[in-house]
């Protein structure tokens, strides 16, 4: 089934995509997948796109937060594995 990539907001079949890396010590759960299109994901993995964390929201359901490369910092660190929380 179709739904939209977090990322772009096109329809396709979407790929999971953890965010902090599992062989980095990344969670495989729920919190750390996020779930993007097949161009979106090649763009990730090539650096052209940086997945730096994901909002929790109760009420707004799962932001996630990425920048293009060469963008300033979204969240204010040049770490990409960076968990954004809030309520």
């Amino acid at each position: 089934m179709k739904k939209r990539c977090e990322i772009c907001n096109m329809l396709f079949d979407l790929d999971r995509h953890h965010i902090q890396s599992i062989s980095k010590g990344g969670p495989d759960n729920a919190n750390n997948i996020c779930n993007i299109c097949p161009n979106c994901h090649r763009k990730v993995h090539k650096g052209y796109v940086v997945i730096e964390g994901k909002f929790i929201s109760l009420n707004r359901g799962n932001v996630v937060v990425w920048r293009n490369k060469g963008e300033d910092s979204i969240t204010g660190s040049e770490d990409p594995a960076v968990w954004i929380y809030g309520g």
